[in-house]
């Protein structure tokens, strides 16, 4: 695989064009299907306009992409952030998306997992809406956002082996909310962040006619805390991460779902100076906890582990 990024920004007053060119070649070769071979080459071209303030903008975003030399549908996406006051900004943001099946969705080979070169591109649209508050220590951001996605790939278990799939239609849907507040005392700095994901994804044939089920491996909620507390050249960083219940059939049989977890994590970072080298040392303690989980049926995680790392720059 080989890929390619070209960007160009220019300014025009209040307007901003922003422009893009990427190509990307992908090779595989499998006993199954043979060498395959995809070249893409996509452009973008965006245009924000600023408010006088610069604290409120419209942006759209197009993309044209080429595959193998043949056009795909134009995708792209249309927003504004607009300042409704000091201390809140509001969110609008329409989009469509098409995405082709990646080469691992096509392609992929092994003992556990096999590739499915029928599968069909997805296609979708989504909303966004969002509110944030702020001020100077605090702020609370909260989001919407609704999606539908024609053709969704989803890697399902077939027996023992994993094989991409297409679902009619999805709809996602759900609430994000990220509290963060910093404080200062002495010479340490503390920043703290709380976020709480609600999303339910679903076939929507299956919601026509009354079932909800949620799709596999998608849990409905997800949480997490970071606080970092700093101080000089030493920084610590302590980590709580939350999933709920996840389902791994596509009728939610709690039997054979996966419990709940919540994980631990403690890094602990110093930089140093050796003459005009920096050196940086960090040590990591994952699953501090030492929690029995798993994100995948039958596959479970690591326990307590460790890590030291060094990093020395050049």
């Amino acid at each position: 695989t080989w890929v390619a990024d070209l960007k160009q920004q220019l300014y025009f007053g209040r307007n901003k064009l922003i422009l893009k060119l990427q190509g990307q070649q992908q090779q595989a070769s499998t006993r199954e299907t043979g060498d395959r071979q995809r070249k893409t080459l996509a452009a973008v071209a965006g245009w924000k306009y600023y408010s006088p303030s610069e604290k409120s903008f419209l942006e759209v975003f197009l993309r044209q992409e080429m595959v193998d030399g043949e056009a795909v549908p134009l995708t792209g996406s249309a927003g504004i952030n607009w300042q409704v006051a000091d201390n809140a900004v509001t969110t609008f943001r329409f989009s469509r998306s098409y995405n082709i099946p990646t080469f691992n969705d096509l392609y992929w080979q092994d003992g556990i997992a096999k590739g499915n070169p029928d599968l069909k591109p997805e296609k979708g649209y989504g909303f966004e809406a969002g509110l944030r508050l702020s001020d100077e220590a605090f702020y609370v951001d909260l989001r919407l956002h609704s999606t539908t996605v024609a053709n969704r790939i989803l890697w399902v278990q077939f027996g023992g082996s994993w094989q991409p799939m297409n679902l009619d239609e999805v709809w996602s849907r759900g609430l994000s909310m990220k509290v963060g507040f910093d404080k200062s005392h002495q010479a340490w700095q503390y920043k703290n962040s709380f976020t709480v994901n609600f999303n339910r994804s679903s076939e929507l044939g299956n919601y026509s006619a009354g079932k909800t089920e949620q799709l596999i491996y998608t849990p409905v909620i997800t949480a997490n805390y970071t606080i970092v507390a700093e101080r000089g050249r030493n920084k610590a960083i302590l980590q709580w991460n939350h999933t709920s219940r996840i389902y791994t059939t596509r009728y939610n049989n709690r039997k054979y779902s996966l419990d709940p977890f919540s994980i631990v994590n403690l890094h602990l970072v110093r930089h140093w100076d050796l003459g005009s080298t920096p050196l940086s040392t960090s040590f990591s303690a994952n699953n501090l906890l030492n929690k029995n989980y798993e994100v995948i049926d039958s596959r479970p995680m690591p326990g307590r582990n460790f890590r030291v790392t060094v990093a020395v720059g050049l």
